[in-house]
């Protein structure tokens, strides 16, 4: 069964936007007969899980008995939990099981799961994969990151930056349907062209 990894801040309420994408991509992800993977928790992982549920999809929740007691508990959509000893790694779990990724708005934990899908890649551990960092948040962060003189990439191991779950979900058919090399340039997906170099689609 093909897995996609959903990384997302934990600090998240029902009745936010962020709340309400993540939910409509879980269940979006579920419809396409894909397992969805998150950190177990609350949050965006509890929206992912909740979608991938209302959608008929297999919910996987990777905790840590290290976490638990600063967590409120595994979300109530989670159908398979795997729980690790350690913070680290229930973190390498998450990067090393799935087929693709898709990166939600969060903190520092969550940029530790990103920066390290991209380490394994860059250093062989193993294949690229498609990697989807959603929302203008991303697009502030991480294209600074990888754009900058202190980051050399052989490739951009098929980043993609998204804003709709529409585009999720056109570019995880794309690439995992009928998968492409990896570029040396980054993918930007955007409805307004025009809002700078951050949108818009590469050459």
């Amino acid at each position: 069964m093909t897995v996609i990894a959903v990384f997302g801040s934990g600090k998240i309420d029902p009745d936010e936007p962020e709340y309400s994408d993540a939910r409509e991509i879980g269940r979006r992800l579920a419809r396409a007969g894909w397992a969805v993977m998150t950190g177990g928790y609350g949050g965006l992982m509890q929206a992912v899980s909740q979608g991938a549920h209302e959608g008929g999809g297999h919910v996987i929740g990777v905790t840590a008995a290290q976490l638990d007691a600063r967590r409120r508990g595994t979300n109530p959509y989670v159908r398979e939990e795997i729980k690790t000893a350690t913070a680290r790694e229930r973190l390498m779990h998450l990067v090393m099981n799935a087929d693709a990724y898709i990166v939600l708005p969060g903190g520092i934990g969550t940029f530790a799961e990103l920066a390290n899908v991209w380490e394994v890649i860059r250093v062989g551990d193993m294949p690229a994969k498609p990697i989807l960092c959603y929302s203008e948040f991303w697009r502030r962060v991480a294209f600074e990151l990888l754009t900058s003189k202190y980051v050399t990439m052989d490739h951009w191991t098929t980043t993609r930056f998204v804003d709709t779950p529409d585009q999720v979900m056109d570019v995880l058919h794309e690439t995992l349907l009928s998968p492409k090399e990896a570029s040396d340039e980054p993918y930007f997906l955007s409805n307004d062209l025009s809002a700078g170099p951050a949108s818009g689609l590469a050459p």
